[in-house]
């Protein structure tokens, strides 16, 4: 049996018998100096290693992720079809990574291992059999992602499956979505949300999403459905993310609260009295800011209300990360808002801003602060939309 030598001490492993006699704590920071290589040759001393070991990383050890394509998938479903068959085969998890297969090759492979499933990816996969879909159940299935899917009956289908454990639903690239069915389906566990390029969204409807926590929202063309998505899951939202997504309503904006609304990413945004709308409808809750302008072009927030971005108060913001954003003036505001609270500041690329201006400010708290200059390109050019 082999001993582990840890930076200069042996741990011996021959009498493996006496760990067992450890207190849990004391295992635990045996394994807290040890490599990602050595916890892997410990694991497989014995099986009671190899129980105790996974158990204390269940998101290393607990889970395989493969990912197929048509090349590899003759080989992977049959050594699938052997690890099923073993004993210890129905407690594997599986996160199954699915592109361009062909659709019965997919439907065969998600089928025959059902009850491992805890993540599904797919991707590219056209004419899934949609009465297949629905005569499979996923007990455990936890994270969906759908991709380039353009069947949505196959969609709406999969959804289904897997109603009572989904927590996390990605759709991107779907031709057409029916937001009123999906809220139907009822989801009592979802609370990740991420829709992205999704063509055509309609019948949109909804009614309070009390579930949604983490909501996405990226290159959705049509306002009124971003608003009506973030209206009805205002009350549970915690982060709250928007790439792409170039015009909002600020009378409708300001006419949102978010009471437990902590973090706000906005990328790539291009209305900044929008921005300056959503920042103020979760001004007292939160603690997390990033806004990032960074594009293949230097891409302008315009229309800034000067008297708006002066009143702007964030008493419990911690985190602030700001990138390429054209006015000075509105980056110098928010720092000042939440000097009081903040304790971590990232700043890249703000024309004419120097680290000078930032320590003028001198936030009492701060403990990590990165800065980056702007930096010029000849190539660079101004746009007021990004594709």
């Amino acid at each position: 049996m082999a001993d582990i030598l840890h930076q200069g001490f042996l741990l011996h492993l021959e009498d493996a018998d006496e760990f067992k006699t450890l207190p849990l704590v004391a295992f635990r920071r045996i394994l807290f100096f040890l490599t990602v290589k050595e916890i892997n040759l410990l694991r497989r001393v014995s099986p009671w290693f190899f129980e105790r070991v996974s158990n204390e990383f269940k998101q290393r050890f607990g889970t395989y992720k493969i990912k197929i394509k048509r090349w590899n998938f003759v080989e992977i479903q049959k050594t699938l079809g052997v690890a099923m068959e073993r004993p210890y085969g129905l407690d594997i998890k599986l996160n199954l990574d699915l592109c361009q297969l062909y659709s019965a090759d997919a439907l065969e492979l998600i089928k025959s291992c059902k009850e491992t499933l805890t993540v599904l990816k797919m991707v590219d996969i056209d004419d899934l059999n949609v009465a297949v879909i629905k005569s499979i159940q996923f007990p455990n299935l936890k994270v969906l992602h759908l991709e380039s899917i353009k069947d949505e009956n196959a969609v709406l289908a999969l959804i289904r499956s897997c109603k009572e454990t989904l927590t996390e639903l990605k759709l991107v690239y779907i031709y057409k979505l029916n937001l009123d069915v999906i809220n139907s389906i009822q989801l009592p566990n979802l609370k990740v949300l991420h829709l992205e390029r999704i063509k055509f969204i309609y019948k949109l409807n909804l009614d309070v999403i009390n579930s949604i926590q983490f909501l996405h929202l990226e290159r959705i063309e049509d306002i009124n459905y971003v608003l009506a998505l973030i209206n009805s899951c205002k009350e549970t939202l915690t982060l709250l993310k928007l790439v792409d997504i170039y015009y909002l309503n600020v009378a409708v904006i300001k006419s949102i609260q978010f009471p437990n609304l902590k973090v706000l990413y906005l990328e790539r945004f291009k209305n900044g009295n929008d921005a300056l709308a959503l920042i103020n409808s979760c001004k007292e809750t939160l603690t997390e800011l990033k806004i990032n302008q960074t594009s293949e072009t230097y891409l302008r927030m315009t229309g800034m209300n000067a008297a708006v971005i002066n009143s702007i108060q964030l008493p419990n913001l911690k985190v602030l990360h700001l990138e390429r954003i054209e006015d000075k003036k509105f980056v110098l505001a928010l720092i000042e808002s939440c000097k009081d609270s903040i304790t971590e500041l990232e700043v890249r690329e703000i024309r004419n801003l120097s680290e000078d201006d930032i320590n003028n400010i001198k936030p009492p708290n701060l403990e990590i602060l990165k800065f980056k200059e702007y930096e010029y390109s000849e190539y660079e050019y101004y746009s007021d939309y990004s594709d």
